[in-house]
């Protein structure tokens, strides 16, 4: 693992052995996710692919002081940038997972410094733009639950002793761990929150309206957690996109090992890195 500054804030990465020749396949992790989230997709692509990863700005740093006011879309795009730049990477792959599908969007919709773009079950917050879309009932429970918690740091304390004590840790599925540790601690709990705000206020649409280059699009028939509806919407609005929808497993199949999700990952990521060679050797 490494530490990176971008706008005097430490960002912890983490990237495979570098291969010289190797692709370079960059994985946005969600808001708020422990890099070990990223173990199962890494074990997938790591005899052929140099990867690298990194946890979103300080949501699970326990210094109290950190300021909050650089939680922000633009932040996290700019994260990604300057990962880039540290690691002197030239149009990499890049996958964006759940939130880091909304980041990776935002990053492409502002930076030609990519090969191609995979958004994997992406959630792009479209119940703000419009009532159109089937939205699961998890989103309106998480939304009234983080719009609670962003108000004050007492209400993020209220909240995450509630949760505690009712037990919710223990009930978390084991491959969802990775993702609900801001649940349970306050301070975790309020800059989750208040970086909830900003990400639901972005336009993705307007973002997707912008890209030129390739873009793969996922969502399962088995995810309940953001569903199918926005992934297609999204793919719409992308000039040059691929949907790829199917029974690819539940929301967080991407984070086990050997699931469908990853089989196809490894396959389109191949075939485009090969597509892409081919090209160049003309």
């Amino acid at each position: 693992m490494k530490k990176f500054i971008n706008g005097g804030v430490p960002i912890l990465s983490m990237h495979t052995e570098r291969v010289e020749n190797r692709p370079d396949v960059i994985l946005v992790l969600p808001f708020g996710t422990e890099l070990e989230a990223a173990n199962s997709f890494i074990a997938s692509l790591d005899q052929t692919c140099n990867l690298y990863t990194w946890q979103s700005r300080h949501i699970l740093d326990d210094n109290d002081e950190l300021q909050v006011q650089a939680l922000t879309m633009a932040s996290h795009a700019a994260d990604l940038e300057q990962l880039i730049e540290e690691y002197a990477l030239h149009e990499p792959v890049i996958v964006g997972y759940c939130s880091g599908a909304a980041v990776a969007l935002h990053f492409a919709a502002r930076s030609d410094n990519y090969q191609a773009l995979f958004l994997v079950f992406g959630e792009y917050a479209l119940a703000e733009r419009s009532k159109e879309y089937e939205i699961p009932a998890h989103y309106f429970e998480v939304d009234t639950l983080l719009r609670m918690a962003a108000k004050s740091r007492a209400f993020s304390t209220m909240l995450s002793d509630k949760m505690s004590d009712a037990g919710f840790a223990s009930q978390v599925a084991d491959e969802a761990r990775f993702f609900n540790k801001p649940y349970f601690n306050e301070l975790y709990l309020h800059r989750y929150a208040l970086n909830y705000l900003d990400f639901v206020s972005h336009d993705y649409l307007g973002d997707a309206k912008q890209l030129e280059k390739h873009v793969y699009v996922y969502c399962s028939d088995e995810d309940k957690h953001v569903g199918t509806d926005t992934s297609v919407v999204i793919s719409n609005a992308l000039r040059n996109s691929t949907l790829v929808k199917g029974k690819f497993g539940d929301h967080y199949a991407f984070c086990r090992p050997e699931t469908g999700i990853l089989q196809q990952l490894k396959k389109d990521i191949s075939h485009e890195i090969s597509s892409r060679e081919c090209l160049r050797a003309v």
